[in-house]
Parts: structure tokens; C-alpha cells; sequence
């Protein structure tokens, strides 16, 4: 890992000790030096940069100027500029879109550029195709519009949270990365450089849960055919980063030959597919006994459905915060059962949960259902065709994935569900009409951004801003899910999106 981190061709050296921002004044807007600046804050006073010239064929000052000048000042690979103009692009035009300060926007840019590139492995199909996204791509990102009411954000206010995800993987061998690994470099003040926060004690569920999976230890990479791993990013309009790990405990006996002997593989105590949750009492009790209220109640419910349904464990997933208010998700899949009617009743736990916030999210999630799906039945429809051609062959795409929110000290659950868009719409197009009919419903009331896209169109106008490489009426495949889940004050409902990395051609 650290000989990953310390070669210069895929992660860039700080030249200085000091992370303190400077006293460049962003008041007179984006320019080259203030964008230069911020380079040097980060990577220190010594790191390469070119002087600003004219644009090169493929970037387009003035329509997004942060990720414009960076593009002329910082030093690129084949690999980096690669992923700069698949991934970085994608990022910078939907941070722009959320408003967030430009300071801010130049921050997060620099991180991805000097901490996150190198983590994407190879720019090829045969060697870097991910399970993360039904395309292959080892990045999917999102964002959350909130539910307002009425109140629309201010000129010049973020009207959204950004985030993103990948797939850690050495580029020089393809080798998945061990969690631990990639969420220590993120923690310390060189991976960090000083945008990344992580509480004191905030790793500690993380290494709990990384035992408890592995518990006969481990080498320092995962090997392609083994247990997956998943880093979040939440990009706050404040600058500051936080981390989200997620793991797929995958079993290594699925993926190997006929001549290796089973019983030289040590035995972990779950793995994704499994049906007895009643295995993770034990990791309940490491992290917190504090959680075990609502994981009896899951367990309550989940002895109820029979034995077709599922439902199998898919991921765990915690915060990187105190454990005082960090949280569990557990991801789940539920088998042979895509209906409304399946969602409510996991929603509800059976009937178990009940409450005037659960009552009118579910009316919510109704009309989001019917939206989105009002040319297909789920609960007769077989799944077509991956989107974009070949598909990752250990993506999940059957049942409808859900995870339940579990807190310290409280005696609930919070569901959300996964919605498999990407599968069953019949383009991004008709996904981004359903979510702008969603989001005009007086309940909600948001029109699109006062200073952006506003009015009819508006979220399909913003989704082809961020994804110009094709028409959006093409095809299905940019949105990958739109979620829906229940918090302690309202629904939330968020829109992820795949690059599309192996299926574009000529880049922007």
C-alpha cells in the first residue's frame, strides 16, 4: 500500500509540511492564481504546476472554470488525464451545479486529482472492471436533492450534497485494496491533506468489522476473486471530506477451482448471499450493545418471510464518527419479491414500525414507484439486457437491495431501498422526467437551481451537463439506482450515476 501511495506516477508527493489554507481572496472569483494557490496550499510550495495557457482541444473555459484551469496547470499521465476527463469532469460540473463556493469546488478537485485517481486502477476494460456498477465502472456518483417544502436555497447557497464512491484497486496490479488500508491513508494528514475529517475513535467500528470478517487475518491486498471493498466520499459544501467504508464479504470457495482443497480456506463468519443474520449478533455486541434493540427487531422480522424471498446479507457499512453517534447499515437483498407491496412491508418491518413520518414517506415512495416504473410490471418482468453491453459478471441484478439504518439507543429502524433503474427504464431520460415530476409535487416544491437550471427540463438539462458523452434518450445505464429512505425527519431521495468509464469512446 504505501509503495502505492509514494510512486509519484499515481499519487502526488506534499512538498510541505503545512496544510493551512492561505490568504488568497476568492472575492474576485476564479482566476489562475487563485486557483494556483490552492494547489500550493494542499500539495505544498514546491509542486509542479504549468503557467495557464490557451485551452487545448477538449476543455471549454468559461463552463467550468475551476476544473478548466486546473487542467492547464497540473501535470498528467496518459492513465490520470484519463480518469481526470472521465471522472474529475463528471465531479467538477455537478459540484458547480450544487453551488458550492469555488474555493470549496478547487479543494475537492485537488483531492480527487492527487488522492483518489490513483485508486481507479488501470484505464482498461480487461483489467479494471468493477462490481460497483452493472457497467464495470470502479466509480458511481450521486447526489441529494433535499425535500425543502417551500424553501428554495439562496442565490449562491448549495442546494445539494455531492458524493461519490469507488473501488480501490492497485493500477500497477489490479489487486483490490484491503479496507483498513485505504481508510488509514485517508485518515492521516498526508492522504488527508487536511480536507478529510475522522473523528477520534472514528475507525474503531471499522477495524471491528474488518476483524470480525476476517478473523484468520490477511495480506495487505485482497485478491480480485475474494472479499470486496468500497470507500464513500461526502463532499460538504463546507469543504470538508468524510469517509464512508463498505464491505462485501464475497466467499473465496464461489470463486475458485474445483482442485483447491475447501477445507484449506478458513471458514469467515458471513458472506454476502447468506440468510443467517443471526451471525452478526457477536459484531453487534463489539460495536455497540446499544444497537442491539432495533437488530432483534430486524431479526424479528426477517424469521417471518419464507425462505425464497431471502433475504441475504449484500454489504455492511458504518460511519468513520464517535461510536456514540456512528451507525450500522446493513444491506440486504430481497429475492423473487419486486413489488410496491414488498417495499411497504419491508419498510414497515411487517407492520412492526409505524409512524406519521413512515406513513407519508410511503405515499412519497408511491408515486416515485409509478413514476419510474409506469411501462413495466416488476413483479412479472425478467431482467434484460445489462445496460452499455458486457456486464461486471459478480454484480448483483436480481431482487431489490435495501439496507436498514441502525443507531445507538434506538428502538427503530430507518429503511431505504434501492430502485434498479439502470434495468428496468427505458432510458436516463425518462429517469430524469420521473425525478422532476417527483420533485415538482407541491410536497417536495423544487424547481431546479435559482442561478442553474430552472423550470421544465431542469433535470435532465443538469444530468446531461454532468454525462455530455451521449444523448440521454439513448439509452438506460447513467442512472444506476435511485434510492429511497426514511430518516428521523423526512424521506430522502438520492440519484446515482456511473461514468460509464468502459463504454464511451472519445472523451470530453
Amino acid at each position: 500500500m504505501h509503495s502505492l501511495t509514494s510512486d509519484r506516477l499515481y499519487f502526488s508527493p506534499v512538498t510541505s509540511t503545512s496544510f493551512r489554507p492561505g490568504p488568497t481572496d476568492w472575492n474576485d472569483g476564479v482566476t489562475p492564481t487563485n486557483v494556483v494557490n490552492c494547489v500550493r496550499e494542499m500539495l505544498g510550495d514546491a509542486f509542479p504546476t504549468a503557467a495557464p495557457r490557451r485551452p487545448t482541444a477538449g476543455f471549454h473555459i468559461g463552463a467550468l472554470q475551476v476544473y478548466d484551469i486546473l487542467s492547464q496547470l497540473l501535470p498528467f499521465t496518459q492513465r490520470s488525464l484519463f480518469f481526470w476527463r472521465a471522472v474529475g469532469r463528471p465531479f467538477a460540473s455537478m459540484v458547480e451545479i450544487a453551488e458550492y463556493p469555488a474555493e470549496v469546488q478547487c479543494r475537492f478537485l485537488v483531492f480527487v486529482y492527487s488522492r483518489v485517481l490513483g485508486f481507479l486502477g488501470a484505464p482498461s476494460d480487461a483489467q479494471s472492471r468493477s462490481m460497483m456498477t452493472a457497467d464495470g465502472s470502479s466509480v458511481e456518483l450521486s447526489w441529494v436533492i433535499p425535500n425543502r417544502r417551500g424553501s428554495q436555497p439562496n442565490p449562491g447557497e448549495a442546494n445539494r450534497q455531492i458524493r461519490f464512491a469507488i473501488e480501490p484497486m492497485d493500477p500497477r496490479t489490479g489487486y483490490l485494496l484491503k479496507g483498513l488500508d485505504v481508510l488509514g491513508y485517508y485518515a492521516s494528514e498526508e492522504g488527508g491533506v487536511g480536507i478529510v475529517s475522522t473523528e477520534f475513535g472514528g475507525l474503531d467500528w471499522s477495524h471491528a468489522i474488518e476483524k470480525y470478517l476476517s478473523p484468520h487475518g490477511g495480506s495487505s491486498t485482497l485478491k480480485a476473486d475474494g472479499d470486496r471493498f468500497f470507500i464513500g466520499f461526502d463532499f460538504a459544501a463546507d469543504g470538508i471530506v468524510t469517509l464512508k467504508p463498505y464491505w462485501l464479504p464475497i466467499s473465496p470457495r464461489r470463486c475458485l477451482s474445483l482442485d483447491t482443497p475447501q477445507q484449506s480456506i478458513p471458514r469467515g463468519p458471513l458472506y454476502t448471499g447468506d440468510t443467517d443474520f443471526i451471525a452478526l449478533r457477536p459484531l453487534i455486541r463489539e460495536l455497540n450493545p446499544a444497537l442491539s434493540a432495533p437488530f432483534e427487531l430486524m431479526l424479528q422480522y426477517f424469521q417471518t418471510l419464507d425462505e425464497a424471498a431471502g433475504p441475504s446479507l449484500q454489504i455492511l457499512s458504518v460511519d468513520c464518527v464517535d461510536q456514540r453517534s456512528n451507525r450500522l447499515k446493513i444491506y440486504f437483498r430481497i429475492m423473487n419479491r419486486m413489488s410496491l407491496s414488498t417495499v411497504k412491508h419491508t419498510f414497515t418491518l411487517g407492520g412492526r414500525l409505524s409512524s406519521p413520518v413512515l406513513s407519508s414517506s410511503l405515499l412519497r415512495l408511491e408515486m416515485l414507484w409509478h413514476l419510474l416504473f409506469r411501462t413495466v410490471d416488476l413483479s412479472t418482468a425478467s431482467l434484460g439486457p445489462q445496460p452499455g453491453g458486457r456486464p461486471h459478471p459478480s454484480h448483483p441484478n436480481t431482487g431489490l437491495l435495501f439496507y436498514f439504518e441502525l443507531l445507538p439507543g434506538s428502538d427503530t429502524i430507518f429503511p431505504k431501498v434501492y430502485l434498479p433503474v439502470s434495468h428496468y427504464c427505458e432510458s436516463d431520460l425518462q429517469v430524469a422526467r420521473a425525478i422532476e415530476t417527483f420533485y415538482s409535487h407541491p410536497e417536495a416544491n423544487v424547481q431546479g437551481p435559482t442561478n442553474g437550471e430552472h423550470g421544465k427540463g431542469w433535470v435532465s438539462r443538469e444530468v446531461s451537463k454532468v454525462f455530455p458523452h451521449r444523448p440521454l434518450d439513448s439509452k438506460a445505464g447513467l442512472h444506476t439506482y435511485i434510492t429511497f429512505g426514511v430518516k428521523p425527519k423526512g424521506y430522502e431521495l438520492t440519484s446515482y450515476f456511473s461514468p460509464e468509464l468502459w463504454n464511451l469512446g472519445v472523451r470530453l
